[in-house]
């Protein structure tokens, strides 16, 4: 049974999967992440102002660094991929992924008509597996978004096994 997949990238999973991006692709919680040095820097902060006895108003300066950096997480975290989306064609386009053994044909269907792109494995950087989603990575910066509930033949468990058999160290599984 081939494997396809057809799929129009919504914002919340977009936004996921900029925060995967940006987060390192590490297991672990990308939001936690960013608040825990968030913390750090606000602690080395509180550290640098009680050293200084002159200063006045300890808790003035230190307030307005961490209030600044909370800003700009929540910037880069939640607004940067809802700007991001908006200017990309993600959300015009519908895309359609049909695999086979040694790759896959993309075919993008947006305002300017229909394109299809065929992909080998062997030219892919590396792939992921999340619980709900799949990330194909072209390379450092472009990556395919295939959620899991928009296969329309096939399985994960299909395509998760395809992925290990062509591309093995490549590809890598981060679900729970």
């Amino acid at each position: 049974m081939p494997i396809e997949v057809q799929t129009v990238v919504d914002l919340p999973t977009y936004q996921q999967f900029m925060l995967f991006h940006l987060g390192g692709k590490k297991r672990t919680n990308r939001r936690v992440t960013l608040f825990v040095w968030i913390g750090l820097l606000a602690t080395a902060v509180l550290a640098i102002c009680t050293i200084n006895p002159q200063t006045r108003f300890v808790g003035l300066p230190a307030l307005i660094v961490v209030a600044l950096c909370t800003a700009l997480v929540i910037f880069f975290a939640y607004y940067c991929p809802k700007i991001s989306y908006k200017k990309s064609l993600a959300s015009l386009t519908r895309n359609t992924y049909r695999f086979h053994a040694d790759g896959f044909d993309a075919t993008a269907l947006g305002a300017k008509g229909e394109s299809t792109t065929t992909h080998l494995f062997s030219s892919l950087r590396a792939a992921y597996e999340k619980d709900l989603v799949f990330y194909l990575y072209l390379d450092g910066s472009q990556a395919f978004i295939l959620p899991k509930k928009d296969f329309i033949s096939g399985t994960p468990a299909q395509l998760r096994s395809l992925l290990l058999q062509s591309m093995q160290d490549r590809f890598h599984l981060y679900c729970d």
